[in-house]
């Protein structure tokens, strides 16, 4: 779910939830260059903002997470609901 926007950033906070019901923690996502959003089943160019807070998202990532807290990534894929 994502929970709030950091405008700044142009992040997204997500706090993670598995369908296992196990909680990993919150996250921040940023998109990658050439990372593909996908919102409602659309491809859009628009870049994240605060009309997403609330909705739930599947989001693919590099691999690399920065080791902050919260910690952040970037998002090669996003699928908002």
């Amino acid at each position: 779910m994502i929970t709030d926007f950091v405008e700044e950033k142009g992040q997204v906070l997500i706090d993670n939830e598995e369908d296992n019901g196990n909680k990993s923690g919150p996250i921040l996502i940023s998109l990658h260059t050439n990372a593909e959003l996908i919102i409602e089943g659309e491809i859009v160019a628009a870049p994240l903002d605060d009309t997403l807070v609330g909705r739930s998202a599947d989001v693919w990532t590099g691999g690399v997470i920065a080791k902050s807290y919260p910690p952040q990534t970037k998002a090669l894929k996003m699928v908002i609901h």
